[in-house]
C-alpha cells in the first residue's frame, strides 16, 4: 500500500525529523501556558486587569486566527 500506510490498513507508526521537532517545540509552549499566569498577575496587580489582559490576548489571537484561516 502506498499513501503512508502499513499492510493492515492503519497508518504508518514513524516519526521524522520534522515530526519530532514539532512534539518537542510543542511541550515547551504548553509548559510556557503554566508559568506565564503567575507572571501576568505580578505585573498588572488586580484579577480584574489579569482577566482582562488574558481576555485581549485571546481576542488578538482569534483575529489571528481568522486571519490566517
Amino acid at each position: 500500500m502506498t499513501g503512508g500506510t502499513n499492510g493492515a490498513g492503519g497508518l504508518a507508526r514513524r516519526l521524522g525529523v520534522f515530526d519530532a521537532t514539532m512534539i518537542v517545540m510543542g511541550g515547551i509552549v504548553g509548559a510556557g501556558i503554566f508559568r506565564n499566569p503567575s507572571v501576568v498577575a505580578q505585573q498588572v496587580g488586580t484579577p480584574s486587569l489579569m482577566l482582562g489582559a488574558w481576555v485581549a490576548g485571546g481576542v488578538i489571537a482569534l483575529a489571528g486566527a481568522f486571519v490566517y484561516a
